[in-house]
């Protein structure tokens, strides 16, 4: 699902209730890497969630709202290669906030690709977040 925004952008559904998160924490599959835990829950419908949950420990609100809106982005570079619906829960860790935005996507592609929700022969995103063009 896909609602428009003031100015006419377009955003992907998120997870906004609690019970949604801990659904996807319990029985969704876990991988972490240093720059954030991501978790999947795959579902029957064709819909990509995503959720961001960012503690104060990350720091102050102008600090948190910055790394959801450049993980919304991350998101956004390969949510083209996702190719089955899944609730995903991405819950950043401190070195996020200084992480290069390509590091940001290496992690989510990676994640996700061991999730199984995205296929290894579907491409990896390069640094810039383009899909790379796998090779014949």
């Amino acid at each position: 699902m896909r609602r428009a925004r003031p100015g006419g952008r377009r955003t992907d559904a998120s997870l906004t209730s609690g019970e949604d998160f801990q659904r996807v924490y319990r029985a969704g599959s876990r991988h972490v890497s240093a720059i954030a835990t991501v978790y999947v829950l795959l579902q029957e419908k064709a819909e990509v969630r995503l959720g961001i949950p960012a503690g104060r420990k990350l720091g102050s609100a102008v600090d948190r709202n910055r790394l959801r809106r450049r993980l919304r982005e991350a998101f956004g570079r390969v949510r083209p290669m996702i190719d089955r619906g899944a609730d995903v829960v991405v819950v950043p860790r401190g070195q996020a906030m200084k992480a290069p935005f390509g590091e940001l996507v290496d992690a989510l592609s990676g994640a996700l690709v061991a999730a199984g929700v995205i296929r290894k022969d579907r491409g990896e995103p390069d640094s810039a977040g383009e899909e790379a063009v796998p090779e014949p």
